[in-house]
């Protein structure tokens, strides 16, 4: 299994509390992508890194980028975090934005975030309110289970954060 590190971009919360199980999980050292700037990476045999999934795009990604040469010999591990239930092909298009060049092979997980609408203000709360509008003029045949569970977080608040999406992390991590 080796040394491993945990880094992480959260801006609301869930992507910390991943980062913090997997740190416990690891028995490892867990930093915020800009603690970690300046920290030595060749000591560690494995790096995860966890982003928070926003407008489609992983914040934090460019740490892997930034750092493609420290890290190109190691067992690297991304994980997203978001509120959409994302099915294969919503996998296969969040790798085709955020994993390109350099970092194009590194496996990515998925793991399910919350959403407080008290704590969200800004642009990211017109976001919110556009998806609403968005989702709730759609047909009624045309309205997902995802869709449901969106609008009703929007309103309500949402925490889908779940140890369970840990285990593929975990595993992968033990070969």
């Amino acid at each position: 299994m080796g040394t491993s590190i945990v880094i992480y971009h959260s801006k609301y919360g869930s992507t910390k509390k991943y980062a913090e199980w997997l740190g416990e999980a690891l028995n490892c050292k867990v930093f915020s992508d800009v603690e970690c700037k300046k920290k030595d990476l060749s000591s560690y045999d494995n790096i995860i890194f966890g982003g928070t999934i926003h407008a489609g795009g992983i914040m934090g990604i460019d740490f892997l980028t930034k750092n493609h040469r420290k890290i190109e010999n190691k067992n690297v591990l991304a994980f997203a975090v978001g509120l959409n239930d994302l099915d294969e092909a919503g996998m296969k298009d969040l790798r085709d934005r955020n994993f390109v060049h350099r970092i194009k092979n590194i496996p990515c997980f998925f793991c399910r975030g919350a959403y407080d609408p008290k704590k969200v203000k800004g642009p990211d709360k017109i976001i919110m309110k556009i998806i609403f509008h968005v989702i709730s003029k759609k047909p009624s045949l045309q309205v997902t289970q995802n869709d449901k569970e969106l609008i009703k977080a929007v309103v309500d608040g949402c925490d889908w954060t779940d140890k369970k999406y840990l285990d593929p992390i975990l595993k992968a991590i033990q070969i």
